[in-house]
């Protein structure tokens, strides 16, 4: 039991943490007057989340599944116009 509370708790903070630093990195910077690499990196910090996990032994899907949640919630308003309509038109389908 202990395993699987290790497991969940640090694939929970390695979504967590990916998510709040691509949050950050994308308020901080001028990415948004590039939509076309805004995107690409957004779907490598997604990515990376994922791989991250799986590199330490922990759940890749459970890390990807929190990262997607703090970028929904944190990430949304730091996107340009143009990428917050690709990226909902996108993850909708």
């Amino acid at each position: 039991i202990l395993e699987f509370l290790g497991v969940s708790l640090g694939s929970v903070l390695v979504g967590l943490v990916i998510g709040l630093l691509c949050s950050f990195l994308f308020k901080n910077t001028r990415i948004s007057d590039h939509p076309t690499y805004e995107l690409a990196l957004l779907f490598l910090f997604a990515y990376g989340s994922y791989a991250m996990a799986e590199s330490m032994d922990l759940s890749g899907i459970m890390s990807l599944f929190f990262c997607g949640v703090c970028l929904a919630h944190y990430n949304s308003y730091n996107l340009s116009e143009t990428s917050q309509v690709t990226a909902e038109v996108i993850f909708l389908s």
